[in-house]
């Protein structure tokens, strides 16, 4: 195989230089339409936004340039199977889990999963027995999972059909599965890993190693989060021990648009091409620039770069986490920093976290220079130490206090989040980003979690759709003791 063809994009540039009268499906009519200004980038993007016409294939059906193109992503990954998304990891994650599981099913999932994870549990109406993994208390967040951990779980919980992993997080720290991996698969699950910020761990070192190669069935990839893909690209890939194709492909067409975007599928191909590009000699430029930035930065007295004490913890070096060295928090250095042009990945309550490219940045001492400007005026003040134990429940297995369909019973009632102790909670608390719920419906509310619930508030992190909390209150079920 030629690891430099791109099948879609070369098949959709055949087809423009063919075409000389569009009578199809989509109506902007090959761009034609669109005349708000002849400049526009979306002009030229809508020249290649095509239907399933002749020579380009079908994403459902795929025996043409598509196929080409997946059977490319399968040989580079060493899959069993590729496929490519266009509705972002979200579809991918919920596809694989209806693919694996029947309604009631029990599933171990790993806690800080990505809602999408959760709304498939929900949908389904499975038993999630939840799997708390190690906390970064650099970092402040969760990170992975123990494999002892998953021994206990497993041997209180050993009707369960499948395992569900994230890593690495959304700060890029993740830690070696394969010990997990292949136990939960003697154990008979289903390992389904969520690996959306990990697509470019294919190219090795410097960067860990994909769950695809540490044994994984099925593994969810958000291309666009660090490739040179559009929003929403991203893969699957399944195993050769993966038993479940055929369920998989149904899901897989039931979830995702019957006109799936070309131009999104078009940046998979390249992304897949763009990986193939890169030689070690080319990551290390890219490695030795991105030690020099983060060096930069530590020389700006008023800003840190973060480090894992964690000698577990595998760190991709696109995750740059800088936390303030000042009076202002993570959210305030964001709004600082972007009045001087640079926007941010995330904020959190300590700092910001940076996503760099697979490429050497070109305007570094620029970067530097406005990254200095934005913070020069504000004063060093050290930050008050936090007692993570405040936040944090003893309990590392946790299970939902009722099925979702017997919460279906129960009406929702609202009321003042300092008296919701021991309640059941009746709606996710999703921050956004990571889309991390904090708490999931059907919880029940202990005292940490309620303080983790105030902290974030204080914090000011936004919130999806949890407007009560403006309010000061929380959605509990009304169920009477």
């Amino acid at each position: 195989m030629n690891y430099h063809q791109t099948p879609i994009i070369e098949s959709l540039m055949r087809h423009k230089n063919n075409e000389k009268y569009s009578f199809h499906v989509p109506g902007h009519s090959n761009g034609s339409l669109f005349k708000i200004n002849n400049d526009s980038p979306f002009k030229n993007v809508m020249e290649i936004d095509q239907t399933e016409l002749t020579g380009l294939d079908d994403l459902h059906n795929p025996s043409g340039c598509i196929e080409e193109a997946q059977n490319l992503l399968s040989n580079l990954y060493g899959s069993h199977r590729s496929y490519f998304l266009v509705g972002g990891s979200t579809i991918g994650n919920i596809a694989a889990i209806f693919s694996v599981c029947n309604y009631g099913d029990k599933v171990l999932v790993q806690r800080n999963c990505h809602k999408s994870i959760i709304n498939a549990i929900r949908l389904k109406e499975l038993r999630p027995v939840f799997i708390e993994p190690v906390y970064d208390c650099n970092y402040e967040t969760s990170t992975y999972i123990d494999f002892e951990i998953i021994k206990t779980a497993l041997s209180n919980h050993g009707d369960a059909k499948a395992l569900i992993l994230t890593s690495p997080n959304y700060y890029g720290l993740s830690s070696n599965y394969e010990k997990i991996i292949r136990y939960s698969k003697e154990m008979g699950l289903i390992v389904i890993c969520d690996e959306a910020h990990g697509a470019h761990y294919i190219l090795g070192g410097p960067f860990p190693k994909s769950v695809v190669h540490q044994g994984a069935h099925i593994t969810i990839q958000s291309a666009h989060k660090t490739l040179p893909a559009m929003t929403m690209a991203s893969w699957l890939h399944v195993s050769k021990d993966f038993n479940e194709i055929d369920e998989l492909e149904y899901h897989l067409g039931a979830l995702q648009s019957s006109s799936p975007s070309y131009p999104i599928m078009a940046s998979l191909d390249y992304a897949r091409s763009f990986l193939q590009s890169h030689n070690q000699e080319m990551l290390k430029e890219v490695e030795i620039s991105i030690k020099k930035l983060k060096n930069d930065i530590s020389n700006i007295p008023q800003l840190d770069v973060c480090y894992s004490d964690d000698t577990n913890v595998e760190h991709d070096i696109l995750k740059i986490k800088i936390n303030s060295n000042t009076k202002l928090s993570g959210f305030e250095l964001q709004k600082a920093l972007e009045k001087n042009g640079i926007y941010t990945e995330l904020a959190d309550q300590s700092g910001v976290l940076l996503i760099h490219p697979i490429g050497v940045l070109g305007n570094q001492k620029c970067f530097i220079d406005d990254l200095y400007k934005s913070v020069r005026e504000f004063k060093l003040e050290k930050k008050n130490e936090i007692d993570y134990t405040l936040f944090k429940d003893t309990s590392k297995i946790t299970s939902l206090e009722m099925t979702y369909k017997e919460l279906s019973k129960y009406n929702t009632v609202y009321i003042n989040i300092s008296d919701a102790k021991n309640k059941i909670c009746a709606k996710d608390i999703v921050p956004y980003p990571p889309g991390i719920p904090i708490i999931i419906k059907g919880e029940r509310l202990t005292e940490p979690k309620i303080n983790l619930l105030k902290k974030f508030i204080k914090d000011n992190y936004y919130f999806q759709n949890a407007s009560f909390l403006k309010k000061g209150q929380i959605a509990v079920h009304n169920i009477r003791s």
